[in-house]
């Protein structure tokens, strides 16, 4: 009868809160998303703001993916300067990697990951298929040539594997011949000379969507195919389901997959879908993720403790922060986002060091660094 009792309990706290606390018999939590719910019952304190050095030599396009590691910021613009960067914890500029074809040089990095055990940055640079190798002041230590990897994110699973978003076409067969398959991610060793398995299978006509930021390692490797709201974690070299995204009505159905694209994108950009979730963070406290909706993109915090989702559109309009978009959460629970100088300049701070801060922005600055965390009031 207690147990009962309890059952019943649970199931109407469940019903009653806007998130979800259901996990499935299979192991994974369902995690229900209501863009209309409100945030009384936190506070979003800034720790930081800190104004990246801009001259000729360090002015960043756009920023890609930044990591923060023993007071040093590790800045990658992939898209406009195609350029790794380095500031260090008070913005100020070290180095930067150089274009070219040189021995030192690269022409179009994709993705970087930090070798925290011998202070080392791995960069891939897609044009050339190398994985260089650098210090922390970008000193190049090595460089190896991999012949045929699509590499777009990747992370170290163990010291021997490595995961990799690369989106490759499967072995065509008689059987599949006229339906060859399609994979988002691949298992290699360290050497990427050949995979040791394929994942995710998908269709054709979804296959060519990179996402900017589809794999995250804080704790463990958690990652996400393009238009599918399941984040996926590995176990044993295969996929295993964490999280279950639960957008409602706005969830992607079998049908707008089926149209493709264009479809799905224009369907976000009207409101009535949305897109693939990317750009992943995750410690014992939280879990964050990015999307695009009416043609913006958005991101949802989600409390592990409390099962609250905290939205950002919500968060910008209640002036809890700048508008910016979220790129890293750190172990001790500070997240780290990137906001233009005209949302910094134009957002009143009740901090006077934040406000003088804002109005000594110009419009051509690098853009800047806010280092928050969220306080819930529980």
């Amino acid at each position: 009868m207690k147990n009962l009792l309890l059952i019943i309990i649970l199931t109407i706290y469940c019903l009653i809160n806007f998130n979800s606390c259901k996990t499935d018999k299979k192991g994974y939590e369902t995690i229900s998303l209501d863009l209309k719910s409100g945030i009384d019952d936190v506070n979003f304190k800034i720790k930081s703001i800190i104004k990246l050095e801009t001259s000729d030599s360090s002015l960043i396009g756009r920023i890609t993916k930044i990591v923060y590691f023993k007071d040093r910021f590790f800045i990658l613009d992939r898209d406009i300067s195609k350029t790794l960067f380095i500031f260090d914890k008070s913005g100020k500029f070290i180095a930067k990697t150089k274009r070219g074809r040189g021995p030192n040089e690269c022409i179009n990095p994709l993705d970087f990951r930090i070798d925290s055990i011998n202070n080392r940055i791995q960069l891939w640079d897609q044009a050339n298929f190398k994985m260089m190798e650098y210090d922390f002041d970008l000193n190049l230590i090595k460089s190896e040539f991999y012949k045929g990897v699509g590499l777009i994110n990747a992370e170290n699973i163990n010291n021997d594997t490595l995961l990799v978003f690369s989106q490759l076409r499967g072995n065509i067969t008689k059987e599949n011949a006229n339906k060859p398959s399609y994979f988002n991610y691949c298992i290699y060793s360290n050497t990427l000379n050949k995979p040791i398995t394929k994942l995710l299978p998908t269709s054709k006509n979804l296959i060519g969507l990179s996402l900017e930021s589809s794999i995250c390692k804080t704790n463990r490797i958690i990652f996400v195919a393009p238009f599918d709201n399941t984040i996926y974690g590995i176990d044993k070299l295969q996929t295993k389901i964490l999280y279950y995204l639960d957008f409602g009505k706005l969830n992607l159905t079998k049908d707008d997959l089926t149209k493709g694209i264009s479809h799905i994108f224009q369907s976000a950009r009207a409101g009535n879908r949305i897109t693939s979730v990317d750009n992943l963070h995750e410690n014992n406290q939280y879990l964050s993720f990015s999307f695009f909706y009416k043609k913006k993109l958005n991101f949802f915090i989600h409390s592990k403790d409390s099962k609250i989702n905290y939205y950002s559109d919500i968060i910008f309009q209640e002036k809890r922060l700048p508008r910016c978009r979220l790129k890293g959460l750190t172990a001790n629970g500070n997240f780290l986002a990137i906001s233009s100088p005209l949302e910094i300049k134009s957002f009143k701070f009740s901090d006077l060091n934040y406000e003088n801060i804002a109005q000594n922005t110009k419009e051509p600055d690098n853009p800047y660094i806010i280092i928050f965390n969220v306080d819930e009031i529980h």
